[in-house]
């Protein structure tokens, strides 16, 4: 969650360099393959309440891939709101996995 504090470590930023970059490079080159099947079960897609790094309308695009409900949870926190709040995470997931 804090990149600036790991690259002050000489250590630390040689563990975790290769892969930030092979992150980006896999948001630089991604394609989207459009395709007419839809993922046949139910979706559950947990935001967090203060992540500014994606909008909620690009969260709907997943109506396009979707064959059946759509559950949409917003969570406390921002971009790692799963670890900063795990307990409110693994009580969506075991709901989600229950159904």
């Amino acid at each position: 969650g804090n990149t600036r504090e790991l690259m002050k470590h000489e250590e630390l930023r040689g563990l975790f360099l290769p892969i930030f970059r092979a992150d980006f490079k896999i948001a630089e080159t991604y394609e989207y393959i459009p395709k007419d099947s839809k993922i046949d079960c139910d979706i559950t897609i947990a935001n967090g309440t203060d992540d500014d790094s994606i909008k909620i309308s690009d969260l709907t695009l997943w109506n396009e891939h979707a064959g059946k409900k759509i559950d949409y949870v917003s969570v406390e926190g921002g971009h790692f709101f799963i670890t900063d709040n795990s307990s409110v995470t693994t009580g969506i997931i075991n709901k989600a996995l229950h159904k």
